[in-house]
This record gives structure tokens, C-alpha cells and sequence, in this order.
């Protein structure tokens, strides 16, 4: 039976950074299966590859009231 009320959530908050390396695109680009939908190629200048280093994850479970917060 599904509850109603409120929803939860996952955030996390951390640093990103830009991947220029063209060997590391390449090889994400050949184990992304939708990859061709969106680019060309690896070289597609629209096509950017962000790393995410998360520090920080909080949460919320639905229907609840306390927010859970850790750091990484």
C-alpha cells in the first residue's frame, strides 16, 4: 500500500571539475550506451565530462521529519 504525504530526498554537496583528457572521455564515452543520442564523438565540443567529488550527503526518508546529514 503506498503512503501518502510527504516526499524525501538525497543531496549532496561536494566539488566538480571539468575532465579534459581526451583518453579518459573516450573510454567513458564507449561504455555510455545512449552516448550517440546525444554526440558525435568524444571530441563533440558539446560534450563535457564533469567529475563530482561529493563531501557531504544528506537525506530525508519520506514522511519524515529529521534530516540525516554525514560527511564522506
Amino acid at each position: 500500500m503506498k503512503k501518502e504525504g510527504r516526499q524525501g530526498y538525497v543531496r549532496g554537496t561536494g566539488l566538480t571539475k571539468i575532465i579534459k583528457d581526451k583518453k579518459q572521455k573516450e573510454k567513458i564515452a564507449k561504455h555510455c550506451d545512449f552516448f550517440s543520442e546525444f554526440w558525435e564523438s568524444s571530441d563533440d565540443p558539446e560534450y563535457t565530462l564533469i567529475e563530482l567529488s561529493i563531501n557531504e550527503i544528506e537525506y530525508l526518508k519520506p514522511n519524515e521529519i529529521n534530516v540525516c546529514k554525514f560527511k564522506i
